[in-house]
């Protein structure tokens, strides 16, 4: 890895955090122990070991992970119709309500009100489920989500096969590590 993409990277890293979104940042740590486990080298062991600490130091400094913990609390909890353990819940029933063809592409919002508990009153409809794969699930049904997960799931395997080709080229093998990579942090 050259120096700017090393930069780059830890750049990326240090935005990810800031953002205060838990997916790009729980993205970049997956990658980065998954490219560790693939590729056992010092380098890549300081490059984890370095994103890690930038993760923490501007967690800690900027205030995000104190904010995060109050934000977990709310995002767990099944009383709180923001919260990603409601949404996920009742996007399950839209999708379980539905399950051979979805409620159809731009009708998740009906679906969802449908499911809604009637108690506490007050519950919001979402647009979305927070979710890819409970979202393909609720809008185009069960088929459609074991479609969607063939494909990575041969994206990812394909990938490997290259990668652990001790007889392929260095570039292939590179390239192949670099899909696996981007397929785990997508």
């Amino acid at each position: 890895l050259s120096f700017i993409s090393l930069v780059a990277g830890l750049l990326a890293t240090i935005a990810a955090v800031l953002s205060a979104e838990r997916g790009p940042t729980v993205a970049i740590v997956a990658t980065l122990l998954l490219l560790l486990v693939l590729v056992r080298s010092k380098r890549v062991v300081t490059i984890f070991a370095v994103s890690v600490a930038t993760v923490v130091v501007v967690g800690l400094v900027s205030g995000v992970f104190a904010r995060a913990g109050e934000l977990w609390k709310k995002e767990l909890s099944m009383l709180h119709d923001q919260g990603r353990l409601f949404i996920w819940t009742q996007s399950y029933k839209v999708a379980k309500d539905n399950p051979i063809f979805g409620v159809g592409p731009g009708n998740f919002e009906d679906g969802y009100q449908a499911v809604l508990p009637s108690e506490p009153a007050g519950f919001v409809a979402q647009g979305h489920a927070h979710n890819d794969f409970l979202m393909y699930a609720a809008q185009s049904g069960f088929p459609e989500l074991i479609l969607y997960l063939s494909i990575w799931a041969s994206v990812i395997w394909l990938s490997w096969r290259a990668y652990s080709n001790k007889g392929g080229s260095d570039y292939r093998r590179r390239l192949a590590l670099g899909a696996i990579l981007g397929s785990t942090c997508f």
